[in-house]
């Protein structure tokens, strides 16, 4: 097999042997996990999407977390209700750290559900007090009131593929909603067929969801809003479901010149990655300005395109300040974080031996 310059994978039949395509849709890689909300415990979830089981990950130490989303880089949100405020959430060990306050808690009082766009906007919804749509500041906290859905009681927000912003209310309507992220308002889909459906996250094309009077986690049909159970989560109170981005792995290679060779790494100088066009990937696809590199996630200095490794393709050739890395002596490996212009994120790592003065 092979991939072709359109990272299409072509390969050869062995019974007909004919050559076979199978086409790369850009921005179609699955999600990894899912995470989820138990606010009877108070901590961090991952869920089975085959059995529907949850396992615990860690306590938030903060009173009330629920609703749930990662932007594009990675980092997880949550709201805290009970002192209105925006938290990050470690996905190793669920602490919750404080970005800042929603708004006046009587304008705000019951924000449970969270879901980026494409763009990187946050969006959240009321259900309480104001039942209103809002946009959130990813670095303050701030809330922007958008406008109202019209039904009362949403308590679960999620983007598809297209832009389309999904909700569920299980105040009476238990009904799958689309949602005006101009106006606000809420469109009818169709009944769930469960009672109290409180949480939304798209995996590719599948909406996944809960149900917390079964406590079950379910699949519904975004056409109709028909709901089909996965299984038991085996927790009593989830509220918040998101699905980390997926990561595609990339081939890269440190200091090409030298075979990973890296002298004095914490004196002057500076580091060149090579980030392949290989095994699918399209280097020239890369935003410089998203790289970190090494150990303390060094920003991109300067580049150019050129084949590194004489293959006929051009690659993404990285220049990094050497002491911006955080490599130390004694470092075997470093790693590339980075999206592509489609905001697809990708990670390559890369074997590098330190040498010079300072590493005897």
């Amino acid at each position: 097999m092979v991939f072709g310059p359109n990272r299409d994978l072509y390969v050869i039949s062995s019974n007909t042997h004919e050559v076979l395509r199978f086409e790369f849709q850009q921005g179609q890689v699955e999600a990894q996990v899912l995470f989820g909300v138990d606010l009877a415990t108070g901590q961090l979830l991952t869920i089975d999407t085959v059995t529907g089981a949850g396992t615990p990950v860690g306590p938030f130490g903060v009173p009330s977390v629920q609703g749930l989303a990662f932007d594009d880089s990675g980092t997880l949100f949550g709201v805290d209700t009970a002192s209105q405020q925006l938290v990050t959430i470690d996905t190793v060990t669920g602490a919750a750290t404080n970005v800042g306050p929603l708004a006046d808690p009587s304008t705000f009082l019951g924000v449970q559900s969270l879901a980026f766009d494409a763009s990187g906007t946050l969006f959240g919804v009321e259900a309480s007090v104001s039942n209103q749509l809002m946009t959130i500041d990813t670095v303050t906290g701030a809330a922007t009131p958008v406008g109202p859905p019209g039904s009362p009681g949403l308590r679960g927000l999620a983007f598809d593929g297209s832009g389309t912003l999904f909700g569920v209310s299980n105040f009476g309507a238990d009904e799958l909603f689309t949602i005006d992220t101009i106006t606000g308002a809420a469109t009818p889909i169709g009944p769930l067929g469960f009672p109290s459906v409180t949480s939304l996250a798209f995996n590719g094309s599948t909406l996944f969801a809960v149900d917390i009077d079964s406590d079950t986690l379910l699949t519904i049909d975004s056409s109709t809003g028909a709901a089909t159970s996965v299984g038991p989560l085996g927790f009593i109170d989830v509220i918040g479901l998101a699905f980390q981005p997926a990561v595609a792995p990339i081939t890269i290679d440190i200091e090409p010149r030298t075979d990973g060779e890296i002298r004095n790494p914490t004196g002057g100088g500076r580091v060149d990655v090579a980030i392949l066009t290989a095994g699918g990937f399209d280097a020239m696809t890369v935003d410089g300005s998203t790289l970190a590199f090494g150990p303390d996630g060094a920003s991109l200095k300067r580049f150019r395109t050129t084949d590194v490794d004489n293959d006929g393709d051009l690659d993404f050739l990285a220049f990094f300040k050497k002491a911006d890395t955080g490599i130390q002596c004694g470092d075997t490996e470093a790693t590339l974080t980075g999206q592509t212009n489609a905001a697809e994120s990708f990670e390559g790592t890369d074997s590098i031996v330190t040498v010079g003065k300072e590493c005897k």
